[in-house]
């Protein structure tokens, strides 16, 4: 018994605070909210909204009344009660204020590859909050609680990033999607020592649809094989070069290197003899 009589006082003590009788309120624009006044038997009550604007509509059915706040701004709700006699009571009045919900539209590249980083921004709105929800695999570089981020998206997929505005109690929420592509894996295979005017041959794992395109030193000469993912090259100076491939796919490309030393002939005396 003492539970049940508990668990009534919480409800009536939550129903208590959700309605007040404030001479002002504030609400959002979009907010659908209800009005009422103790009734009267025999009375009858005139509900409305000054000034009148699109947007803005009150149904009055008896001792309550709805309206829906579709404007931003600042209103009266009025009330006159009329009772059974034909007299007319004192009119009663909340003064609203309309807030508009802040935009919350995200802007940004949307495809780009993976481990890139990218600005995204919403607009600078003073005294506005901003959360921002950035997904797994991508590291929110700087920027959280202001209106411009760096992200660094280091997980391909498809994804997205979540913004959550607030200003004057409204709220307003939205996401951008997000594509990251992968990038091409190439490593450079090959001899990284070797004598003056050897021939030796460089590659990297062939990708299906890939394509290659190969930087050479200026002691080293290509014998074959440029834009494929295997060339053959001639060194023709002493000294280190680096030896390196772009690789790309329809979307993004990265580029391996080699570091290669290249040794001259020994130089050999004439032989002695006695």
């Amino acid at each position: 018994m003492r539970l049940k009589l508990m668990i009534l006082f919480l409800f009536a003590v939550l129903f208590a605070s959700a309605e007040n009788q404030d001479p002002t309120q504030s609400v959002c624009v979009g907010n659908i909210k209800n009005y009422h006044v103790d009734a009267t038997v025999g009375s009858t009550y005139n509900w409305t909204v000054t000034p009148s604007v699109a947007g803005v509509s009150v149904t009055g059915t008896g001792n309550s009344a709805q309206v829906t706040w579709g404007t931003a701004g600042v209103y009266t709700l009025k009330v006159v009660e009329t009772n059974q006699a034909g007299c007319v009571g004192a009119e009663k009045q909340v003064v609203v204020t309309v807030n508009a919900v802040p935009s919350a539209t995200i802007t940004g590249v949307q495809s780009l590859c993976e481990d890139g980083t990218e600005m995204y921004s919403a607009s600078n709105l003073t005294g506005a909050t901003y959360v921002w929800t950035v997904p797994a695999g991508a590291t929110l570089n700087s920027g959280s609680g202001t209106n411009q981020i760096s992200v660094t998206w280091g997980t391909p997929g498809s994804i997205s990033l979540g913004l959550t505005v607030t200003k004057s109690g409204c709220s307003a929420s939205s996401s951008l999607a997000v594509t990251v592509w992968d990038k091409p894996t190439p490593v450079v295979s090959g001899l990284n020592g070797l004598c003056l005017n050897a021939a030796e041959i460089y590659s990297t794992t062939s990708v299906s649809g890939n394509t290659y395109s190969w930087t050479l030193p200026g002691n080293a000469m290509l014998v074959s094989g440029q834009n494929t993912a295997s060339i053959t090259v001639t060194w023709s100076g002493i000294g280190t070069g680096v030896i390196s491939v772009l690789e790309s796919n329809s979307h993004c490309s990265n580029t391996a290197s080699l570091s290669v030393t290249v040794a001259g002939p020994p130089t050999t005396t004439p032989i002695w003899h006695d």
